[in-house]
């Protein structure tokens, strides 16, 4: 198997490649020149994620030569290829473009290292807030600081407080009146895997999402909300394995609120 090196050095290395991607997305956040397209599930794309793809392409291909790379805006390997993958980074160059094309700033840049199907290792940069999130499996999250970028902290999921507040997109409804254990929910839209890192951090205490969607779009953010001490599961609450034939995942649940899964499932109708 695969050895690497998992120092500070090595993972300061990876921050630099995601900073320097993150930059890619300021470049265009106030530009006309984003020069939006759409690919043929009409979900747009710009100048931004190719930029910010180059950079995360050329940095981890330098830093990790041996290890494959699957990437949101390159052709995806064969599955007959791609199945045999025991190590391979799973990146989203620009997650949230449907945000950023409005102008929000919500957008991030998302790097997982996928080994035998499971996240071992993730980075999010959140270049509009000059924040880091990491993670390692068994070793904890962290984020860092715009003030301090190099030096990280420990963070935990938190369910202290008196409300319930769950993480939903934009383009769904936010929740009002429900309660879970006699504590009011309260919905906050947000985009991007920001949602996982929101709850990582402790300032929120569930996502869910219904429909399916793309596996690089939870990879990174999955194993951050879980290092940090929440619950990610699929909808019949079974663990969420990466490197499917189609790229899929059929729903996601993280959470750290003391409650079921029953229940978190009761909040909304699948309907998304």
């Amino acid at each position: 198997m695969l050895k690497l090196n998992w120092d500070e050095a090595w993972i300061d290395q990876v921050a630099d490649i995601g900073r320097n991607a993150g930059k890619m997305l300021l470049k265009y956040a106030d530009s006309s020149e984003k020069n939006i397209q759409f690919k043929q599930d009409d979900s747009p794309v710009t100048l931004a994620d190719m930029e910010s793809n180059e950079v995360l392409m050329n940095g981890l291909m330098k830093l990790t030569p041996d290890i494959p790379i699957v990437s949101e805006e390159v052709e995806l390997p064969d599955y007959s290829i791609r199945k045999n993958y025991s190590w391979y980074w799973l990146i989203d160059p620009l997650d949230g473009t449907k945000e950023y094309v409005k102008g929000l700033q919500e957008s991030c840049v998302c790097i997982a290292l996928i080994c035998n199907r499971e996240v071992v290792f993730s980075l999010i940069d959140d270049p509009f807030s000059a924040v880091q999130y990491v993670a390692m499996k068994s070793k904890g999250a962290r984020m860092n600081s715009p003030e301090e970028p190099t030096t990280y902290r420990e963070i935990r999921a938190d369910d202290s407080s008196d409300e319930l507040v769950v993480l939903q997109s934009r383009s769904k409804p936010v929740l009002q009146g429900l309660k879970i254990n006699d504590r009011p929910v309260v919905g906050r839209p947000m985009g991007s895997a920001l949602k996982f890192c929101s709850l990582a951090s402790g300032e929120a205490q569930i996502y869910f999402r219904w429909s399916p969607f793309r596996e690089w779009d939870a990879a990174a953010g999955h194993l951050i909300a879980e290092e940090a001490g929440a619950r990610v599961t699929d909808l019949q609450g079974d663990p969420i394995l990466y490197n499917n034939e189609n790229l899929l995942l059929r729903g996601i649940v993280v959470w750290s609120a003391s409650c079921s899964l029953k229940q978190i499932l009761a909040l909304a109708e699948p309907t998304d």
